[in-house]
């Protein structure tokens, strides 16, 4: 699960740095390129994704919750409310899709 954990850090780090950038409600030039610098990082997801695939094919029943509270560890953002309802769409979506892949792997 350790590749599947690095590919959601650079998402992470990527939606931490837009609300950072977005504090002000304006996007200024500096902070557009932190943006873009922070998406480069969506590189390594891209040229790794058999391997984080794998990792998320992979995951059992407990893997998810332990996923989720790593994201809910690692994610940050300026407003709590937010970031709960970040954290909970990505429970859900995580959950979904671990069905999905077993119900797959089940036909």
């Amino acid at each position: 699960m350790e590749n599947l954990k690095k590919a959601v850090s650079k998402i992470i780090a990527t939606a931490m740095t837009v609300d950072a950038a977005l504090e002000d409600k304006k996007l200024n030039i500096a902070e557009g390129l932190r943006i873009g610098i922070s998406a480069v990082g969506w590189v390594w997801i891209f040229k790794n994704f058999y391997v984080v695939a794998a990792d998320f094919k992979a995951m059992t029943e407990t893997d998810v919750p332990v996923l989720n509270a790593y994201i809910a560890e690692t994610l940050d953002l300026r407003n709590d409310v937010t970031e709960a309802v970040v954290e909970q769409a990505l429970d859900i979506i995580l959950n979904l899709a671990a069905v999905m892949v077993k119900t797959r792997e089940a036909a």
